[in-house]
């Protein structure tokens, strides 16, 4: 079976694609050791997502992009990344266009199009930050905005979490049961409780759905 996909994506909006930085990765100890650790996670993304096109692909030491054939699990994947890596911080951008050449299926490299210039131009516009942030950049110009200046902020109340807080708040984005959580993290289920009303995570959650629904109609070429 061949890994290059015809494109049939020139004129609807169906790919989002994904470029992350790590922030300040020279600095990072036992850089062996990390490497090791966001090649599995980027693993187990591509063996669990279905929503993936072309798989997350390492392409530089500092580096890592994707393409989405759907926008409705990149929200829960990055945070996935995030939670997996940490304490490591990442700068991420979405582009949400199109593509202009044909599809690797097997690794997210030899592609071009609108939708990877929005990333990569949208990447270089936080080149600066220092902490875990995640932009969209596209044709959805206004939309985004809005998006972004929220995302910003969320990430900014996010940057001063231990591990356990990030830990607990995937679990709550993805809707899992407290008893799941306090087992996943290795607390108690009133430890839990405590972390989600202290730091507001049900409100936090419910943001980053909506986003993740804006991601998913952009991603579908929706108004």
């Amino acid at each position: 079976m061949t890994d290059i996909v015809p494109n049939r994506y020139n004129s609807v909006v169906k790919v989002i694609a994904v470029i992350a930085d790590i922030v300040d990765s020279r600095q990072i100890e036992r850089r062996q050791e990390f490497q090791r650790r966001l090649q599995a996670c980027l693993g187990d993304l591509n063996e669990t997502s279905s929503a993936l096109l072309s798989p997350y692909t390492i392409t530089l030491g500092d580096e890592f992009q994707a393409v989405y054939k759907a926008g409705s699990r990149v929200v829960e994947d990055l945070l996935f990344i995030s939670r997996s890596l940490f304490p490591v911080s990442l700068r991420i951008a979405l582009g949400i266009d199109d593509i202009a050449t044909d599809i690797n299926t097997k690794e997210a490299i030899g592609m071009d199009g609108p939708a990877f210039h929005a990333a990569r131009d949208g990447l270089n516009n936080v080149k600066e930050e220092k902490i875990t942030i995640v932009q969209l950049y596209g044709r959805y110009e206004q939309r985004q905005r809005l998006l972004n200046s929220g995302l910003y902020y969320a990430y900014s109340v996010m940057s001063d979490w231990k591990e356990h807080t990030l830990s607990i708040f995937y679990g709550v984005f993805r809707n899992q049961p407290v008893k799941d959580i306090a087992r996943i993290v290795g607390i108690s289920e009133r430890g839990v409780y405590k972390t989600i009303k202290t730091h507001n995570l049900v409100a936090l959650a419910r943001y980053f759905q909506a986003v993740s629904d804006e991601i998913a109609a952009m991603g579908e070429g929706g108004p």
